[in-house]
């Protein structure tokens, strides 16, 4: 959750190590909604930190892992605004 707040009110990441904890866990765990909405935020951080291959890299395991998903178009559109 600090992760998507900080991303939602416009605040640049300066640290990776929260999310990829999170990416980490929700990998082994969680549902395919939670796994991609994980690799998404990882993107984000990637890019604020100016990594974009890496940024890249991470929306699209998100987008391949929703695609497997019915009904999430909006979430697809925000991942591939991203990129």
């Amino acid at each position: 959750m600090t992760v998507k707040t900080r991303d939602k009110a416009y605040l640049k990441h300066s640290e990776d190590s929260t999310i990829s904890s999170v990416t980490h866990f929700f990998r082994r765990k969680g549902d395919i909604k939670i796994q991609s909405e994980a690799l998404y935020y990882r993107g984000r951080v990637c890019h604020d930190m100016g990594d974009a291959p890496q940024s890249l890299d991470f929306f699209r395991q998100a987008l391949e892992i929703i695609e497997t998903k019915n009904g999430y178009d909006w979430f697809k559109g925000k991942i591939n605004s991203q990129m």
